[in-house]
């Protein structure tokens, strides 16, 4: 295979000090820990509390399902000879996108939100789609320098 159809793949992930497992886990401890507070208050007389922290634990359930579901969420861009395709998994969402390599800009530009990172996007022929969300700031620009010179060295 020569240079020229090689394949240069960069996958983008969130960072997750967590795994799976230790989501569950921390879940499971939290539920103990504020129900086992929660029983010793009923015994106590305050049975009011019971119902609060069956909703506290139903709220944390709610927060470590929504980022035990996301944990997967990735982007993968894989860039070759003509092409490029952007994979982004986001929970159970799967889109696929793809561009032109030859017409393929990619720039940064401010974001509304004040004190956030710059948006990273990729463009041709009227279509634009966000990458690289996950990134900060300092990862985001070296994330795009290092695409821009990828793009460069296939293009030649």
């Amino acid at each position: 295979m020569s240079d020229q159809e090689k394949i240069h793949r960069i996958m983008i992930r969130p960072n997750r000090s967590l795994s799976r497992e230790g989501m569950v886990i921390a879940f499971v401890l939290v539920a103990a820990v504020v129900m086992t507070i929660a029983i010793v208050f009923a015994f106590m007389g305050a049975w009011m509390v019971l119902p609060f922290a069956g909703l506290e634990a139903l709220l944390f359930g709610g927060i470590f399902y929504w980022f035990y579901r996301h944990y997967d969420d990735c982007e993968y861009l894989l860039i070759e000879k003509d092409r490029v395709r952007i994979l982004r998994r986001q929970g159970s969402l799967e889109t696929d996108y793809e561009f032109q390599r030859s017409w393929l800009r990619v720039t940064l530009e401010d974001n509304d939100r004040h004190g956030r990172p710059q948006r990273a996007f990729l463009s041709s022929h009227g279509r634009r789609i966000e990458i690289a969300k996950d990134l900060n700031q300092d990862d985001k620009l070296e994330f795009v320098q290092h695409l821009r010179s990828t793009l460069l060295i296939h293009h030649g």
